[in-house]
């Protein structure tokens, strides 16, 4: 039960980190629409994103391995 809450609020705030990065990478990739804020946010939704990815993996992890990685039925 407590890894479905921490998911339902990981899940949000990853989605949030990510639409960040993708609205903030136009200001950073053009030099004339560069701003210093702009940059420094991109960064940080970047760490950001990076943190609550590796933890929505681990969160998952039973998945991730139960779904690529067991041996399938038939299989010598």
């Amino acid at each position: 039960m407590r890894k479905q809450l921490l998911l339902q609020i990981v899940n949000p705030l990853l989605g949030l980190a990510f639409l960040t990065l993708v609205v903030t990478l136009p200001f950073v990739a053009s030099q004339d629409l560069w701003t210093a804020g702009m940059s420094r946010l991109h960064r940080l939704s970047g760490m950001v994103f990076a943190a609550l990815a590796v933890i929505h993996i681990a969160l998952n992890w039973t998945w991730i391995v139960n779904t690529f990685f067991r041996k399938k039925t038939g299989d010598k």
